[in-house]
């Protein structure tokens, strides 16, 4: 019988407070594009239609990247639980919630615009896509699946722990779980 051993991995609230700060100085450029006057030699600069449609673009993202960081910021769930039966993933806005340890089949990490993720590997990718009920999310999910072949990664970056820790403790983890299966269906 599987025991009820649980790790917790805490968010890491001070890199959440950092892109805040990045976001809300995304914000005031943007802020500050809409005082640009168009500039007749320089060509970008010469239309101010073209000039507000990259404020407005910019405020648009960093403002709403404020928003979903200061979500994350305030939410006070462990970004990642580990236990026998598998692991609770809360490490984003969209995130794969509770992935039992029969659903996966590796544990990797892949890279992808210089930031490295862990990979969880599932034998049943499109029932983690489908899980999500809203349309935007599921498709953010198929997009990733797209991108990593596997709809659930995981950035260490947003966790109080390092990329090769969380992958080691992870794969002990799953080895654990697959030793222990293994002896029981050999009983």
């Amino acid at each position: 019988m599987l025991q009820t051993k649980e790790t917790t991995i805490s968010l890491s609230k001070l890199k959440f407070i950092w892109v805040i700060l990045l976001a809300i100085a995304g914000v005031a450029l943007g802020i500050n594009l809409l005082s640009i006057t168009p500039h007749p030699t320089i060509p970008l600069l010469n239309s101010s239609i073209f000039i507000q449609i990259i404020a407005g673009a910019n405020i648009l993202f960093w403002g709403l990247a404020v928003i979903f960081m200061l979500v994350k910021l305030l939410d006070s769930r462990p970004g990642l639980i580990i236990t026998e039966q598998g692991l609770r993933d809360n490490t984003a806005l969209i995130n794969a919630g509770f992935i039992p340890w029969s659903d996966v089949e590796a544990i990797e990490t892949r890279k992808m615009w210089r930031q490295k993720y862990v990979c969880i590997i599932v034998n049943n990718p499109e029932d983690y896509i489908q899980k999500h009920t809203n349309s935007l999310a599921r498709r953010n999910v198929a997009k990733n699946f797209k991108a990593f072949r596997t709809p659930i990664q995981i950035s260490a970056g947003h966790l109080q722990i390092s990329l090769l820790e969380l992958l080691s403790l992870l794969n002990n983890q799953l080895k654990e779980y697959q030793a222990q299966t293994e002896s029981q269906s050999h009983s």
